[in-house]
């Protein structure tokens, strides 16, 4: 798992489930087309909400957002290969 900083524009619903909009990963901002499943665990003592996306080039990423500190990181990835 790469644990990776990332920027993440988001949305708390009326239910409690996060929606993000925007991802800004490995420099590009992309929009969000799809979420996915949500969860809740912890790691080292520390609680993260887990949030599937994906992107408009069908990438997926697992979003982690650490709920004490408000900050997001890419826990896994599923990329497309480039065509060619």
């Amino acid at each position: 798992m790469s644990h990776e900083p990332v920027q993440v524009e988001a949305r708390l619903e009326k239910d409690g489930r996060l929606r993000p909009i925007i991802v800004v990963w490995r420099g590009r901002e992309q929009r969000v087309v799809e979420v996915g499943r949500q969860w809740n665990a912890e790691r080292d003592g520390v609680p993260y909400r887990h949030v599937l996306v994906m992107l408009p080039n069908t990438d997926r990423l697992e979003l982690a957002l650490n709920l004490r500190d408000l900050t997001w990181q890419v826990v896994q990835t599923w990329t497309t290969p480039p065509s060619g």
